[in-house]
């Protein structure tokens, strides 16, 4: 299973696009938009975390700061601008923080 997080997330593509990917490929996975309001991250986090079928989340407005803190570890692109658009669950269950904004902005 993978998360796509936002508030709100209705305006969200990535499930869509991600999970018509994961048919075409017969991959056995899925991609859930789930909205989570600010004042209920830290709960919701935790939550993500503990569903160890989670395997990657893929992070809009206004989590992106947020959750590049609950990482153990990032990409430089994340690191330098301490923000993370996506992050993926490592073998030891913590998190690693990526950042394809500006590789989707240049391409």
């Amino acid at each position: 299973i993978f998360v796509m997080l936002a508030h709100p997330v209705a305006h969200a593509k990535s499930p869509g696009i991600f999970n018509e990917i994961f048919e075409q490929k017969g991959l056995d996975s899925l991609m859930v938009p789930l909205s989570c309001r600010p004042e209920d991250f830290e709960t919701f986090w935790a939550g993500i975390t503990a569903a160890e079928n989670i395997r990657g989340v893929i992070i809009s407005v206004p989590y992106k700061v947020a959750v590049y803190h609950k990482c153990s570890a990032a990409h430089d692109r994340a690191a330098r601008v301490e923000s993370a658009n996506s992050v993926r669950r490592l073998p030891d269950g913590s998190w690693y923080a990526d950042n394809f904004d500006g590789v989707g902005f240049i391409d």
